[in-house]
């Protein structure tokens, strides 16, 4: 627990009572002088957390953000922004390194509908 506890800078009864918490709620088992282990939950949330933050990094690293910077950024954006927002940013980022050319590619498309979901827009209107 001193470990965790230097890491983040706080007191090591902080660190005992939070994991004492996460245990009860079944994201690690703790068992006293023994360590902390992840449960699958447990799992699971460090993998939704790790995506959540690589997303925004990902995103502010597109826009020109240098790698160090991304990183701080990211680490405190992630705490403030909507899952729904995390989603459509990932969204949003996979369509920009899956495209060719990703600024003309993004010129020619429009979100469409409630969705959000980007869709090619040929730029040619049907005659009605």
């Amino acid at each position: 627990m001193v470990d965790i506890a230097e890491t983040l800078n706080v007191k090591p009864p902080s660190v005992t009572n939070m994991i004492k918490r996460l245990d009860e709620q079944k994201f690690v088992n703790y068992k006293r002088y023994r360590g902390v282990v992840l449960t699958p939950k447990g799992d699971q949330l460090a993998a939704a957390l790790e995506k959540r933050h690589q997303t925004l990094k990902r995103f502010l690293v597109m826009i020109g953000v240098s790698e160090e910077k991304a990183e701080k950024d990211a680490c405190e954006i992630e705490h403030k922004i909507d899952r729904e927002t995390v989603e459509k940013l990932a969204k949003f980022v996979d369509f920009m390194q899956s495209a060719s050319q990703p600024f003309s590619s993004l010129k020619n498309s429009r979100p469409s509908g409630k969705t959000g979901e980007f869709s090619q827009h040929q730029g040619t209107k049907k005659a009605r």
